[in-house]
């Protein structure tokens, strides 16, 4: 969208306003004498190009020739010392200053270049002239507690009077005191101002069958000598009107909305189409031989909309522009055009605030901003930076902690595109509306694919990423904001581990002798589905599989598998989720019933291999760390392990230093074994029994990301996993189960 915005010299003014005079030098008012002080105080000093300065929780009241009255438009609360200060902005230096603070009680009006605050306990009303720069004083014919204002127009005040048996509208001027208004249609008791030029008011009253009328009233006779019926369409406070015509707005039921010009001296009527709007708030202004036209609250809208621009159209020839991008309150201007609290793109960062609509020498309506709220229309972020750019992030104990990200925006109502694209391509995409203007994103480590149509999820690898993050408006308004940067992951040891990532990765073994590895996301928001992926066929070769840990010291996870002949074979991971070619262990390891890895139980950093013989033997096979001989001769732990048919090695899963080990039963009661860092175990602890539900258990490495390893349980059965977080209490090892994604729905021989 474009704005005409004035290229006129602005002259600086003085930083600081003066106090305006307790009484008016001689000739700067000829409406009256000399009025009581109206306090009047330097609210903000211009900014370098002229522009008055106003706090966007503002609210404009009126515009006229010389500058525009704003008020504190937040609810009164006693504790803002600045509220209710009506507070006037003059164009030609962008001067503000503050005038009377307002009370409970006080009554605020405004049109054009005049403002006063009524005070209920005074017996007359004080003005505020700023195009002339000083104050009068408006006489009242009764207590201000029995005047219903209704506002300012032509220097006067008109006001209902309550004193007598009926209501009466009275015009109160200096000059002429107080008068009633003649030729009234009704008796309207609560009539409203609609418009006022500097000769005549235009209000929105009722006639004696109670029917809705405008009312154009000659202020320097104090008659009513227009009256025009609102049609059953129209809006009735949408009116506007200048010296020439009258427009409103008409909402028939079978068309789109439309604008209808009268021309008052008594021409036929012209329509003007308006863009189709879900509700009724078109504001109107007339400029010259122009109609302009919009819908307030396009800033904070949530789509685009045509209706939401200042736009202004010709009358006869219909060529219209846009003059602003957006309007929140608009005002007729008595002198002629509009005060305007809006906003363009093209004002740049000062684009908010107080505009004037004026025809230019060539009749054609310009918008000239006079006063800025600071803020920019156009979509902007607090800052440029990506949060966390440049920085390398590690894991403390065990944890990496979630990155936050927080954006502060200018406004919200914003689309928000979020990628984190790995170093070899791999990415996350998130999209949301934020209705807030402080934009937040918790990023728990993780990216994303769509397999499908279905999306799938794995742990952030480590490496660097390039992080954007894109914020566009929903209301059109503008072009879309990018913050980008760069950050890196270094990722220690991840038990049970495929590659490279923050998850732990498990295997199953189909029917055809095809293994696969799966995964989960869990985050503090839930599950997401982690991707399944082919590891190759053959392993049907096998009669066991076992996830080993971090055998060749490599920070990802290896396995070693037995074939049907007894020969135990290592498998290096690549880390991608697949394996280097496998190297031959040893023969002779069909004696053993179980095997069990994943465990440091010597402490010395390297995870070891537990073996139960067929006569219930447990061993031993500790770690060298030496791919081609990657385990020491067994030794030999204890006897009476044949109770057990199934060894988890879990990790530290009950708070100790060292690698701890459960064992099921043949009744499916789970024991736990603490280890005690030289290979040996204490004394078991019962867990709780029914564990023979569940094919395999799986010690998963640390799936939740709270720094304590967890259990899987895969029940072929069901052909569904569950998990078991771990707790680091050695008196209630693991959390209540939950469903889990992996290998849901598959149906598999093998898992580990």
């Amino acid at each position: 969208m474009t704005s005409v915005r004035s290229a006129r010299s602005r002259r600086l003014g003085a930083a600081v306003a003066t106090v305006l005079a307790a009484t008016l030098g001689a000739g700067a008012l000829t409406t009256g004498p000399a009025a009581a002080a109206v306090s009047a105080a330097p609210q903000a000093a211009p900014t370098a190009d002229g522009l008055g300065v106003v706090p966007a929780f503002h609210k404009l009241l009126g515009g006229g020739k010389h500058g525009a009255f704003t008020m504190d438009g937040n609810r009164y609360d006693h504790q803002d010392p600045t509220y209710g200060r009506l507070t006037y902005t003059r164009y030609t230096d962008g001067t503000t200053i503050e005038l009377d603070m307002i009370s409970a009680e006080d009554r605020v009006v405004a049109t054009g270049d005049t403002g006063a605050v009524i005070n209920p306990f005074e017996t007359s009303v004080t003005v505020f002239d700023g195009a002339r720069g000083g104050s009068y004083t408006l006489p009242v014919d009764e207590d201000t507690y029995d005047l219903r204002e209704i506002g300012l127009a032509g220097g006067g005040l008109l006001a209902v009077s309550t004193t007598g048996p009926q209501p009466v509208l009275k015009l109160h001027t200096v000059a002429e005191g107080s008068r009633v208004i003649d030729g009234m249609p009704g008796k309207d008791a609560t009539p409203t101002l609609a418009s006022a030029t500097d000769a005549h008011a235009l209000l929105l009253t009722k006639d004696a069958g109670g029917a809705a009328v405008w009312a154009v009233v000659d202020l320097a006779t104090a008659k009513v000598v227009e009256t025009y019926a609102v049609p059953a369409a129209a809006d009735p406070s949408s009116v506007t009107f200048s010296d020439r015509r009258i427009a409103w707005v008409e909402y028939p039921a079978d068309a789109a909305p439309r604008a209808v010009v009268r021309d008052r001296t008594g021409g036929a009527d012209s329509t003007v189409p308006l863009p189709q709007a879900p509700d009724r708030d078109y504001d109107l202004g007339l400029v010259g031989d122009w109609l302009t036209y919009s819908r307030p609250g396009g800033l904070t809208a949530t789509t685009p909309s045509p209706a939401r621009p200042l736009t202004a159209r010709h009358l006869t020839g219909g060529e219209s522009f846009e003059l602003l991008d957006h309007t929140v309150r608009s005002t007729d201007s008595p002198a002629g055009g509009q005060t305007v609290w809006g906003g363009s793109v093209a004002g740049g960062a000062d684009g908010e605030g107080v505009h004037q609509i004026t025809a230019g020498p060539d009749g054609v309506p310009r918008a000239v901003q006079e006063a800025t709220t600071g803020e920019s229309t156009a979509l902007r972020p607090a800052s440029s930076e990506l949060p966390h750019d440049g920085k390398w992030f590690r894991p403390v104990n065990g944890v990496l902690a979630p990155l936050r990200f927080d954006f502060a925006l200018n406004r919200g109502n914003v689309r928000v595109d979020a990628v984190f694209r790995h170093q070899d391509g791999r990415k996350l995409t998130r999209t949301w509306t934020a209705t807030d203007r402080n934009v937040r994103f918790d990023w728990n480590h993780y990216i994303g694919t769509t397999e499908n149509g279905e999306p799938r999820y794995s742990g952030a690898p480590s490496g660097s990423y390039q992080v954007s993050f894109t914020f566009t408006p929903l209301n059109g308004i503008g072009e879309a904001v990018r913050v980008e940067g760069q950050l890196a992951l270094e990722l220690g040891i991840r038990p049970h581990g495929f590659d490279f990532d923050t998850t732990p990765d498990l295997l199953a073994r189909d029917a055809d002798g095809v293994l696969w590895t799966d995964t989960t996301v869990l985050t503090p928001e839930g599950e997401l589905d982690g991707r399944r992926a082919r590891v190759g066929g053959g392993w049907q070769a096998y009669d066991r599989i076992e996830t080993t840990g971090d055998i060749a010291l490599a920070n990802r996870s290896d396995i070693v598998a037995r074939d049907r002949s007894g020969v135990l074979w290592f498998y290096e991971s690549n880390g991608y989720g697949r394996f280097f070619d496998r190297s031959r262990v040893g023969g002779g390891w069909q004696v053993y019933d179980q095997l069990s890895g994943g465990s440091d139980y010597t402490g010395d950093g390297r995870p070891d291999l537990l073996a139960t013989d067929k006569t219930g033997v447990l061993w031993l096979y500790r770690s060298t760390g030496n791919v081609d001989a990657p385990f020491a001769a067994r030794k030999k732990i204890g006897s009476g392990w044949g109770v057990y048919n199934q060894l988890v090695g879990t990790g530290n899963i009950a708070g100790a230093a060292a690698g701890d080990l459960l064992a099921r039963d043949k009744d499916g009661v789970l024991w736990m074994y603490l280890g005690k860092g030289d290979g040996t175990f204490t004394g078991r602890t019962r867990i709780g029994g029914g564990w023979n539900a569940y094919t395999e258990l799986i010690g998963g490495g640390d799936a939740d990301n709270d720094g304590k390893p967890d259990l899987f349980a895969y029940s072929a059965a069901e052909r569904k996993t569950y998990f078991y977080g771990g707790t680091g209490d050695r008196t209630k090892p693991l959390k209540v189960r939950r469903a889990n994604t992996v290998f849901a729905g598959g149906a598999y021989n093998h898992v580990a």
